[in-house]
């Protein structure tokens, strides 16, 4: 009796499983057709995280049932379906419904913190559902925590620096601006991510800003409030030619 309950149980869950990585699939092939071709980078991760459920739904299956490390495998499989399932939506709100409400594309930092949120809040009740109580093990590291905390000032300067950019949006992808008063330090903005920006400058080199410094400098964005915008030519010649 009390085998044939363990099997109908297991039986249910796996189907509860089957029903979420179908749906996580669904997701992915509906964004798949729904972004740009060069938005579609962003499916990596969640289809990643499918592919490690598939795997570690293989491996809780041959295991034996009991043992460390099948509880250990079921709790990583529960995260990592649940956690594809998450970051799918995150993108399917905020690239595709908010993006087209708007009429223009959100942040990406948005969207990274968005999904942060998620994969944290998924961890957790993977965690609860297996029996650890995440407080414990953050009261006990607390210790580690403030360690990391201090070692990731410059990180998360420049983050909260990029998350103040974005939401006052002192200039956007594709604006021309200048960071400081050296002429060398003007370009076309290719990239604000989370932790730094992207700046293409009139020699045709690359440069990456962190975020902290174009939080604390002066910018000149020479694209608003008109695309058009004059610049000045100083040329240098021997104080013995003459005028004309």
């Amino acid at each position: 009796m009390g085998k044939n309950l363990i099997e109908i149980v297991q039986r249910d869950l796996w189907s509860g499983e089957l029903m979420g990585a179908g749906l996580a699939v669904l997701l992915l092939l509906a964004l798949f057709v729904m972004l740009h071709r060069e938005d579609r980078r962003a499916l990596r991760p969640p289809l990643a995280l499918l592919i490690f459920f598939a795997i570690l739904a293989t491996l809780v299956r041959i295991l034996p049932t009991e043992g460390g490390l099948t509880r250990l495998l079921k709790v990583a499989e529960v995260f990592t379906l649940f956690a594809a399932i998450g970051g799918s939506a995150v993108l399917l709100v905020v690239d595709v419904l908010l993006s087209r409400r708007l009429l223009r594309p959100l942040p990406r930092i948005f969207r990274d913190l968005s999904q942060g949120v998620v994969y944290i809040g998924v961890g957790l009740i993977a965690l609860h559902g297996a029996g650890i109580d995440p407080g414990s093990i953050l009261t006990t590291s607390a210790l580690l925590t403030a360690v990391i905390g201090l070692s990731l000032q410059d990180t998360l300067g420049n983050m909260v620096s990029g998350l103040a950019i974005q939401t006052q949006r002192p200039f956007d992808v594709g604006d021309w601006i200048q960071f400081d008063a050296d002429p060398r330090h003007i370009g076309r903005v290719l990239e604000i991510n989370w932790r730094a920006t992207k700046v293409l400058t009139l020699d045709d080199v690359e440069i990456t800003v962190p975020n902290g410094t174009l939080a604390k400098a002066p910018i000149t964005n020479f694209t608003k409030p008109s695309p058009a915008s004059r610049r000045s030519l100083y040329v240098q010649v021997p104080f013995d030619v003459a005028p004309e």
